[in-house]
């Protein structure tokens, strides 16, 4: 989403707590990286701020106004018509395939073969699609969307995709393992292309699972799941006209087989949206990592220049079956989880209530740390942030600590009545290479 003000400088005073609540706050809109030096420094900075210990409820803070009601924030988007009436368009499904009735308009891509194959694993059941011969990296698993498919798309919409997938070195292969197999490098691609009525084709990489990005160690002939968060630009939109739009998986070098089940692409479900009557209620949709069928959505990791190395992911406890949400492959000690403030309920005077559970892994030989939490913010057209500390109440986290709450009251400042975008990131002042978890997030106005 994007707001037309300009930006502020930004200050938020945290009331420390001493309540074991939950959980924080999220909401979708412009994003952008460090860059350079003196960003990068900012966020280093040892600058920290000192404030008083909440006693009891009459010490908690409370609005000077009533509850925001923003002009715009995140809606659920509604869906279009398809000019084919006997086709209605989902928020459920765009794409939903397991292949259990058949090819159903999937096949390889020029001269690679396609064929369905019976899950023999003893873990997963039924049938997938398997495309072997293949000569070619842009060769996989593809599907040329029918008309009807391709008006439903909402461009610049957020889409949920989902997938098993299996790469496997084919008959004709001559080494041992995949690239993908030997260093996580060229690993399946999520693709759209198509051609427009110039004959011009297009290809956008989506998703790129190289690197880690699909949260597991990707091996030859093992299956993994992929969960990511994608949205179709506006500018390669598919558009009806277009001689043909489609979605495939490629990017693995000629000789390795591709093979897919359960492909899905879906419009995020209405939980993770405000109610239209209550926008500024609860800013924190999917805080506890449930709600979301396995997805981060809406929060995402902070990315230092664009980098896609560290990654946010759900995990589930096999012990208690809880979900939360966990970044790895963290290179900078500001790494870590992303909040975006929806503007409309970021007003002078309230007041939120803010809380998280966080377990950094540690291990007792490295140094303790504390949790600080800077906000970012960016004047319209000026790439270098502004950088404001924020009080924290964290205790001390490590691997044998383990789960900790981090808890605090926020009053909106007069500093931010004209703020146009601001983000939360999450600073780890001696560490820069553990993975970190986060669950419970709440971000709720207090009246």
């Amino acid at each position: 989403m994007h707001w037309n003000s300009r930006f502020s400088v930004i200050t938020l005073l945290f009331i420390s707590n001493a309540l074991s609540t939950k959980a924080f706050f999220f909401n979708r809109g412009n994003h952008h990286d460090v860059e350079g030096e003196m960003g990068e420094a900012a966020l280093r900075s040892e600058e920290e701020i000192k404030v008083g210990t909440i006693s009891s409820d009459a010490d908690i803070p409370r609005s000077l106004q009533s509850m925001p009601i923003p002009e715009t924030y995140d809606a659920l988007p509604a869906l279009p018509t398809p000019s084919d009436g006997n086709y209605t368009c989902s928020y459920e499904s765009l794409i939903d395939e397991d292949f259990e009735n058949g090819l159903n308009k999937w096949y390889g891509n020029l001269g690679s073969d396609e064929s369905l194959k019976t899950h023999d694993d003893g873990v997963h059941t039924g049938s997938y699609l398997h495309i072997s011969r293949r000569t070619h990296e842009y060769q996989g698993p593809m599907i040329d969307l029918p008309l009807h498919v391709q008006e439903c798309i909402l461009p610049e919409e957020t889409y949920f995709f989902s997938a098993k997938i299996k790469i496997t070195p084919g008959d004709d292969f001559s080494g041992t393992h995949s690239e993908c197999h030997t260093s996580q490098t060229s690993c399946p691609v999520l693709m759209f292309s198509h051609m427009d009525t110039a004959g011009t084709v297009r290809w956008t990489p989506l998703v790129d699972f190289s690197g880690g990005k699909s949260g597991t160690t990707i091996q030859d002939g093992q299956w993994f799941d992929v969960r990511q968060v994608i949205a179709i630009p506006s500018t390669i939109n598919s558009n009806p006209d277009n001689l043909f739009s489609l979605f495939s998986i490629t990017g693995v070098e000629p000789g390795i087989d591709i093979s897919i089940d359960d492909f899905k692409i879906r419009l995020p479900p209405a939980e993770l949206f405000p109610d239209p009557e209550n926008v500024c209620q609860s800013l924190a949709f999917n805080g506890d990592a449930e709600d979301g069928e396995g997805f981060t959505y809406p929060f995402t990791s902070y990315l230092y220049k664009g980098t896609l190395a560290n990654t946010l992911f759900t995990k589930v406890d096999p012990e208690t079956g809880n979900t939360y949400f966990s970044i790895t492959n963290r290179q900078r000690v500001f790494d870590g989880i992303t909040l975006l403030l929806n503007k409309g309920c970021i007003v002078p005077g309230t007041v939120y209530r803010f809380s998280s559970r966080i377990r950094l892994h540690a291990p007792s030989e490295r140094e303790e740390t504390q949790l600080r939490i800077r906000i970012l913010a960016w004047e319209d057209g000026i790439s270098k942030p502004i950088v404001e500390n924020i009080a924290t109440t964290c205790p001390t986290l490590s691997e044998a600590i383990g789960w900790v709450t981090c808890s605090n009251f926020v009053r909106i400042p007069d500093s931010m009545a004209n703020i146009d975008t601001a983000k939360l990131v999450f600073i780890f002042p001696n560490n820069d290479v553990d993975d970190v978890d986060w669950d419970d997030f709440i971000f709720e106005f207090v009246p």
